[in-house]
């Protein structure tokens, strides 16, 4: 007779395995803007600087202002409405 935790490592191996390859897929198109913003060319950083990068920036932190204050607010609302409130598939939302 095999153990349970036995029996479930093939599956969490699985799940590692998905989760590695999505990380890499991910991470790419990252990598590869790094890597050319990085490597020595064309002197571009004074042309973005003097034209877009402040507009950039600016757009990027309103961005972040945004989804933050949007995910918290949804966040802990939804949580209060799991936790204070009875409804039809509550148990579903709890952990």
């Amino acid at each position: 007779m095999t153990k349970p935790w036995r029996q479930s490592w093939g599956r969490l191996d699985l799940w590692a395995v998905g989760t590695v390859v999505f990380a890499v897929i991910s991470a790419v198109p990252v990598m590869a803007v790094i890597y050319l913003a990085l490597t020595p060319g064309d002197n571009i950083w004074p042309h973005l600087v003097s034209t877009v990068l402040g507009g950039y920036i600016a757009t990027t932190i309103t961005l972040m202002v945004g989804v933050g204050s949007g995910t918290l607010v949804l966040g802990v609302g939804s949580a209060w409405l799991v936790t204070m409130c009875r409804f039809p598939g509550r148990r579903l939302f709890e952990w």
